[in-house]
Formats: C-alpha cells, structure tokens, sequence
C-alpha cells in the first residue's frame, strides 16, 4: 500500500468516524482498507468490463474461465470470436468489446502505458480510471 493512499484514507475515515459511530467501529475492527490499485493494461481493462453491472463472484468464475481456455492474451482474443467469448459467461456486446480492444492494442491504437502520462482534467475533481 502507498503511504499516500495510506495517509488519505485514514485521514479521511478517521474524520468520518468522529461523525459516525459505526464507521469509527468499523475501522477499530476491520482496520484502513488496502489500496485496490490495478495496472493499467489489457488485462485490467477486460477485467472491469467483465465486471460491470454482475456480482464479484460471477465476474470472478468468468475471469476464470477465460484463463482456462487461454482467452486473457490478445492474440487468442483476437484469432476468437464473439460466440467462444459468451461461451464462457460474456454478453455479446462484452465480447465484442473486449474483442474490439485486443485488436486496438495489438494493432498500437490503444497503449496503455502512453493512457498513464496523459494530463487528465484541470483540476483534482476530474475523475478518471487509468
């Protein structure tokens, strides 16, 4: 965890548990959440559409299943087709987007690592992902 995560959520929960009683015990029991900080890269980026609007569990079992039948490389994506990807438990449009950026990130359209050096928004109020 970065200690300037660690810093602000701390000084944040801390400030909402003087507040709230409930989330000052949750915190003496559960402790400052860890910083869920993902790579920016394919594979996140096809994780968090697989997970839009379903259950943890469900994108989890599906996230799987992609990994067992070698669909997390975007060669393989790529050489699929919409169908072998809903096989697996993804709605046709879910496919076709996961399909639609392999093939942008192989075909250098999509760089992630050019996404991370990007200026996002004027000011800290601007939310972005990457």
């Amino acid at each position: 965890m970065s200690k300037k995560f660690q810093l602000k959520i701390s000084q944040a929960l801390d400030k909402l548990g003087k507040l709230d009683k409930d989330i000052k015990e949750a915190v003496k029991f559960y402790g400052y959440p860890e910083e869920r900080k993902m790579p920016a890269s394919f594979e996140t980026l096809t994780r968090i559409i697989i997970g839009q609007q379903i259950s943890r569990k469900v994108a989890e079992a599906i996230w799987t299943r992609l990994k067992e039948e070698n669909l997390t490389i975007t060669r393989n994506i790529i050489s699929s087709n919409p169908e072998k990807l809903m096989r697996v438990g993804l709605s046709r449009r879910k496919s076709e987007y996961i399909i639609g950026i392999a093939k942008a990130t192989t075909e250098g359209k999509l760089n992630f690592d050019e996404l991370t050096k990007k200026k996002w928004g004027k000011n800290k109020r601007t939310a972005y992902f990457l």
